[in-house]
């Protein structure tokens, strides 16, 4: 078993019950510096089998029941729950197409555009979020660490200035995961 990073699983162990596989996906591939898309499910199984065996919230079964029942080689969104192949046995929670498309950018104001272009309906196509229009700030942000490997602080700094400028909007500011929209200032200005 190659070293396991410790932030994957301190951040994992600390999360309990509630703990997911899509959890786990994000954090590797957060943490890890591998310039590949996605995570091997190898590796996704090394974590989860030192998770186990540490009494932490993960098991392989776990993780070879999700990729049994929602892996997919679908290149566009089809829902939270699936995950993606994006090469040579290795899964996201983002389909290559996001990753072809979004490779080296860190504007999050592109990241909303290339997500809205690929979900059909934005209210109904993520599980999370406040009500309305849009990609929910944390799964837009998630996409922004785990894609363009920017840190979440440096992304949600950046998602508020562009709030400031008025590119961006949040439906139900109120809500602490609200929805994120562009504005016609933004393509506007294109």
């Amino acid at each position: 078993m190659a070293d396991l990073n410790d932030r994957v699983l301190d951040e994992a162990e600390g999360r309990g019950e509630a703990f997911s596989v899509e959890n786990l996906i994000t954090l590797v591939e957060r943490h890890e510096a591998d310039p590949e898309p996605g995570v091997p499910a190898d590796r996704l199984r090394e974590y989860a089998e030192h998770l186990e065996g540490h009494g932490g919230p993960m098991s392989v079964d776990q993780v070879d029941a999700a990729l049994e029942l929602h892996r997919t080689d679908a290149e566009s969104w089809q829902g939270p729950d699936a995950l993606y192949e994006v090469g040579d046995g290795r899964v996201s929670l983002y389909p290559a197409s996001w990753y072809d498309r979004l490779e080296g950018e860190t504007d999050p104001a592109r990241y909303l555009e290339v997500i809205l272009e690929d979900v059909d309906d934005s209210r109904s196509a993520f599980a999370t979020g406040g009500a309305g229009k849009g990609v929910p700030e944390n799964v837009l942000l998630n996409v922004a660490t785990v894609i363009g490997g920017v840190s979440w602080r440096d992304a949600a700094a950046e998602l508020q200035a562009l709030g400031d400028e008025g590119i961006v909007v949040a439906d139900a500011e109120q809500h602490p995961n609200a929805r994120i929209r562009l504005t016609e200032k933004y393509f506007d200005d294109r």
